[in-house]
């Protein structure tokens, strides 16, 4: 029966494809999208976060995301569909979507709450100097790493260390640039000393750099499978490409969790024997994959859904130094103008993909209330009567792409769109590890069509893509304003002062479209019922299966 839903949703998903450019017709101008003006930005009481300030709003969540049963229960299963499963250091990888196998077995300084805002971990506060030049955490005094290494601001100051080691920590010392140096003030206190504004920095360290790892075991050969870190599990078994095993930590600071006695992450990238395996039970949730299947089609199975508001976006990216015409910011609105994100979401993504011409995500408190789906509207003959303004009649470049099938039916999509206006975009799908060697590496691809899972801190994804130096921008566009931009948003140690400086950030990248901007995916997560407190963050597919429970 599940491999006739299967072709089902196969042979839908390839008869949306071939009738995009009929559907992009039909629909023609462009929509009014009401989208939400609020982005609720709640100013902090000041510059100090204190574990006392940690009252969690429970707001419209279900109960059973917020309450969990006492005691532990037996061995949860969880499916991830994106592989980040093969190097467990977090200070060295580059790969994105490794954060959910890290979770469990490394904690932060800070973390990410259900509201997107910073909150205490291993760090119980912090505070900012009133000159801005440092920055103080205090610390718990009740932690151990997993091989009994205990948690003190020497600890923390060697992990800040090694994450801000160009010659260690590929993945993670271009989010500390900002710190010059860190000292240990006493054994719970660890100051960061700042050559330049840290708005960004409470937020970041709840990411990959504030991730601790034993100090004992850094120099470990085989830490990049077997993480020694202080979360709530250790990891006891590695089986590359298939899985991560770990038992609970019986030291774990924090007696609420961990909730089972055992954890197995799998890699299960094929999202229709994801979701079959969750309905048989022979694991207990994983990400919905939206391109493939609708919310019936796994609550039909009896399955739960639980989603958040995502930072993730679909988006195409480009080397503006390879294929000088893409270096006009009147021929990138041109191309945005050319696609119809309102079709693409609706063939390719069930609906489930909100159309965007902005870089931040609905919810997320960057987003600029006035900036909606229609700012660069549908319109292909205008589209071609700006490119024939700039005297673009000949416009050919190549976008590679994963080699999976979704991702390589949106890209032919994307190029479908264009070639309506006149413009040729070959599809090269490419081996996954050759993507980013190709283009953030070697540069030698003109484009890059792919989806960026987003960020903790918005400072982290403008600096990702979008700055001269950005690693997405391999030609070294600059977005006027942009840099001056970027470092007064750092200025602001709290969302209410930054969020203003965000907004109009987002109507310069609006305006110049440095990538082009097509939509937002949902993120959701099927699970059995009795998968308990299952906890999004906001990016893609990530989820803190250290969090989860099992009913019993």
């Amino acid at each position: 029966m599940e491999s006739m839903r299967c072709n089902r949703a196969t042979k839908r998903l390839l008869a949306l494809l071939a009738a995009l450019v009929v559907i992009a017709a039909a629909c023609g101008g462009s929509d009014d999208d009401d989208e939400a003006a609020d982005t609720a930005t709640e100013a902090d009481a000041g510059t100090e976060t204190t574990a006392a300030e940690d009252d969690a709003e429970t707001g419209d969540e279900d109960e059973s995301t917020t309450t969990a049963p006492e005691g532990r229960s037996g061995t949860l299963r969880w499916a991830l569909g994106s592989n980040g499963a093969n190097f467990f250091d977090p200070h060295a990888t580059t790969n994105p979507f490794g954060r959910s196998w890290m979770y469990p077995f490394y904690d932060r300084l800070t973390q990410i709450d259900d509201n997107g805002e910073v909150q205490p971990m291993l760090a119980t506060g912090w505070e900012f100097s009133e000159d801005g030049s440092s920055l103080t955490f205090t610390l718990r005094d009740d932690v151990v790493f997993h091989d009994g290494t205990p948690f003190d601001a020497e600890a923390a100051k060697a992990n800040l260390d090694r994450a801000r080691d160009p010659e260690v920590a590929a993945g993670t010392f271009v989010d500390l640039l900002a710190v010059e140096s860190v000292d240990v003030v006493d054994p719970t206190t660890v100051q960061l000393n700042l050559s330049a504004p840290g708005g960004a920095l409470p937020a970041i360290l709840s990411d990959q750099a504030g991730m601790m790892i034993s100090p004992a075991a850094m120099d470990n050969e085989d830490l990049a499978t077997m993480p020694v870190g202080a979360g709530p599990f250790v990891a006891t078994e590695f089986r590359v490409d298939e899985a991560m095993i770990g038992e609970a930590f019986d030291d774990y600071w924090d007696p609420e969790f961990p909730k089972v006695d055992n954890l197995e992450l799998r890699f299960v990238l094929d999202p229709t024997t994801r979701l079959n395996a969750t309905a048989s039970g022979e694991v207990d949730g994983g990400v919905l994959d939206v391109v493939t299947f609708t919310r019936s089609d796994a609550e039909d199975q009896g399955l739960e859904l639980t989603e958040r508001f995502s930072t993730a976006l679909y988006q195409l990216f480009f080397n503006t130094e390879r294929v000088p015409a893409l270096a006009n910011p009147e021929v990138r609105r041109a191309m945005a103008m050319a696609i119809d994100q309102e079709a693409f979401g609706t063939a390719l993504f069930n609906g489930e993909c909100a159309p965007t011409d902005q870089v931040f995500g609905e919810g997320w408190y960057p987003r600029n209330p006035d900036i909606g789906a229609d700012y660069h509207p549908f319109d292909p003959e205008g589209a071609r009567a700006i490119l024939e303004a700039e005297g673009v009649t000949d416009l050919q470049f190549t976008a590679i792409t994963a080699n999976i099938p979704s991702f390589v039916a949106m890209a032919e999509a994307i190029q479908a769109f264009l070639a309506d206006v006149g413009i040729t975009m070959e599809v090269a799908p490419t081996p996954i590890p050759e993507l980013i060697a190709g283009f953030v590496v070697n540069k030698t691809a003109d484009a890059y069509w792919s989806l960026n899972p987003g960020a903790a801190d918005p400072a982290k994804f403008v600096a990702t893509i979008w700055l001269p130096s950005s690693p997405f921008n391999p030609g070294g566009y600059e977005v006027p304003g942009l840099v001056e931009l970027h470092s007064r948003a750092q200025e602001g140690t709290t969302e209410a002062e930054r969020a203003p400086v965000y907004q109009e950030m987002a109507q310069v990248l609006a305006d110049e479209q440095l990538t082009i901007a097509v939509c937002t995916p949902a993120s959701i997560m099927a699970h059995r019922p009795e998968a308990g407190g299952v906890t999004l963050l906001s990016t893609l597919s990530d989820v803190d299966a250290s969090r989860i429970f099992i009913e019993e």
